[in-house]
């Protein structure tokens, strides 16, 4: 495996010196920008080896980086052979403050346009001028000239998302969008996004694994039509029967031809679209609009529908891992349990029901030491085996698709004797996750004000961990979904029908990962401050009980331990009756109040 990274670079050195190249920049996304990258655009992953969601390599002619936040660092030290990259934290250097402390004053980096943002672009340009370094666009991407076994492209079957969970249908959420081009002085807006395209048309597929999102673009007119640009080998007398007559479609390649159609101004997100569709309309003289893509705060709050569709979900899937946490009860002596049959087990629980569609990630299944690898996947040829009456514990994050929500879920379960620092540590995460739960908070709070409130228990032991809080979750869409989000970064407001995920955690590298996630709904509670502002609290929608046996009790309040039994008693109550006998008296004792 050393040697073929080692060719790979070796291959791509070459070419870039045939094209007059000092670097080129690879980064994790593909042409739409994706956290799920399709196998043929999985260009990070072949050059290197590294298989986060979330990451740049660069490569200059002697030396390369590879760099992700602090998620991966203990990813990126497993997976990386650091006698060809080095490594480094995207939180605390970028990608262009790299080349300018390593390249040579007015060394000429390459870049794929279809990669990267014009905010990337903008940011780098600034940071190239001290050393006079050129950036220069690259049309062709010089992975995919030496990628000699690149996977083809599988496309998926486009079905529609019923009326009966999307609440609106896609010529309504067209017009509305139509409307607010028009309050801008625009003449139309390109969305770029897949899940703003799917979400604006109601189609599903399986483009992308875990998300069932369409990989096309949409540009939606002043005037109410649109235009649909994806592959035309996609094109059925049935998707042309539901787009209708205002929604034509066209060739990806065509964009800028519909420029020239009466445009004079158009919308284009400068952070999540291609900076290459910038400079097409920038090239054809058209007034550019740079504007945060309209419909990600339309399709982050839930309508009614979607809610529902959501809850039902959350109890199905609530059934179906209690289902396997009974099963793991009865299994935990067996001898071939490893991590790899757990993930697989849990899968087969989900698929028992018609509405399952997929997983809506890769199951993180890490046991002990591995649970400390935060975006950790068991593979076939490094994973973990649980050995019958073994001490510690397991941190299980899953989630799955069905055809009528998304649903994300971590619990971390005992086995055996438990180190009381682990319980320590597994406490104090699940008073965060209380404290989060619990909350009721004026409208117009941040998410970074929210964050904060899942880490003063940890805060006060000196602890922290380093990722965000909760992120957005689409329904029947990405499990990673832009809304607001929990993060000390996040300075955008909570709104009603949000939802995001609920995930302290706290990880010991070389020890044991934990980590406890429920997914939750802004409601408003119908009361309003002192200020006349309404005050919003939090709906939990995940309904799985949490281990009993990691809790300390005595490091809880009388409130949280209130919350607690309230909680396993709602879950009782509401998958209690989908289950079996056997299963019902062990949810019993696991809902037993503290």
């Amino acid at each position: 495996m050393e040697n073929c990274f080692q060719n790979r670079l070796n291959n791509l050195r070459a070419l870039m010196k045939s094209h007059g190249l000092d670097g080129f920049i690879v980064p994790h996304g593909d042409e739409f920008q994706n956290e799920f990258v399709p196998l043929p655009h999985q260009r990070l992953k072949y050059m290197t080896g590294f298989t986060g969601s979330a990451g740049f390599a660069i490569i200059l002619h002697d030396k390369a980086v590879v760099m992700s936040d602090g998620r991966y660092s203990i990813q990126l030290k497993q997976q990386i052979d650091q006698n060809l990259y080095e490594l480094n934290d995207s939180t605390k250097i970028t990608t262009s403050k790299w080349i300018c402390e390593n390249a040579s004053p007015r060394a000429v980096i390459g870049f794929d346009p279809m990669l990267h943002s014009k905010q990337f672009v903008d940011i780098t340009l600034k940071d190239f001028e001290e050393k006079n370094i050129i950036l220069k666009p690259v049309q062709q991407n010089l992975i995919d000239e030496i990628w000699r076994d690149r996977p083809p492209i599988k496309w998926g079957h486009i079905d529609q998302f019923p009326l009966q969970y999307a609440g609106i249908g896609h010529h309504d959420k067209i017009k509305t969008l139509s409307e607010i081009v028009k309050a801008q002085h625009c003449d139309a807006v390109l969305l770029s996004l897949p899940d703003s395209v799917s979400w604006c048309l109601n189609l599903r597929t399986n483009d992308v694994p875990h998300n069932p999102i369409l990989l096309a673009r949409l540009i939606i007119f002043a005037n109410g039509a649109a235009t649909l640009l994806m592959d035309n080998n996609r094109v059925s007398p049935d998707l042309i029967d539901y787009l209708g007559t205002n929604i034509s479609i066209k060739g990806p390649q065509d964009f800028d031809k519909i420029l020239g159609q009466n445009i004079k101004k158009i919308w284009i997100d400068p952070l999540r679209s291609p900076i290459h569709f910038l400079q097409q309309a920038y090239d054809a003289g058209i007034d550019i609009f740079e504007q945060k893509d309209p419909t990600i705060a339309l399709k982050s709050q839930k309508n009614l529908y979607e809610q529902n569709a959501m809850r039902s979900a959350h109890v199905r899937d609530g059934a179906a891992i209690t289902k396997f946490l009974y099963w793991l009860e009865q299994h935990k002596s067996d001898a071939n349990l490893s991590e790899l049959l757990l993930a697989d087990t849990l899968e087969q629980f989900r698929k028992a029901s018609a509405l399952y569609k997929d997983s809506s990630f890769d199951t993180i299944c890490g046991w002990n030491e591995n649970g400390a690898i935060i975006h950790y996947r068991a593979t076939p040829e490094s994973h973990s085996k649980i050995l019958p009456n073994a001490n510690g514990i397991l941190l299980l994050d899953s989630g799955a698709q069905y055809e009528d929500g998304t649903t994300d879920i971590t619990r971390t379960i005992s086995f055996g004797d438990i180190n009381p620092a682990i319980r320590t540590h597994n406490t104090l995460v699940l008073k965060g996750m209380i404290a989060i739960s619990k909350a009721k908070f004026p409208y117009g709070t941040t998410g970074a004000q929210i964050d904060v409130l899942a880490r003063m228990a940890l805060w006060d032991h000196g602890l922290d961990y380093a990722h965000g809080t909760g992120h957005g979750v689409g329904c029947y869409l990405s499990v990673h979904e832009e809304a607001t989000s929990l993060s000390p970064r996040c300075h955008d407001k909570m709104e009603m029908g949000m939802i995001v995920s609920n995930e302290p955690g706290y990880y010991k590298e070389g020890s044991h990962g934990i980590r406890i996630e429920n997914l939750i709904l802004c409601v408003d509670t119908g009361d309003k401050d002192q200020l006349d502002r309404d005050i919003l609290s939090f709906e939990t929608l995940t309904l799985v009980p949490i281990d009993r046996r990691l809790i300390d009790k005595h490091l809880m309040d009388d409130d949280e331990i209130e919350w607690l039994n309230h909680y396993h008693a709602r879950i009782l109550k509401e998958i209690g009756p989908l289950l079996t006998a056997d299963e019902f008296t062990w949810l019993q004792g696991a809902c037993k109040a503290l």
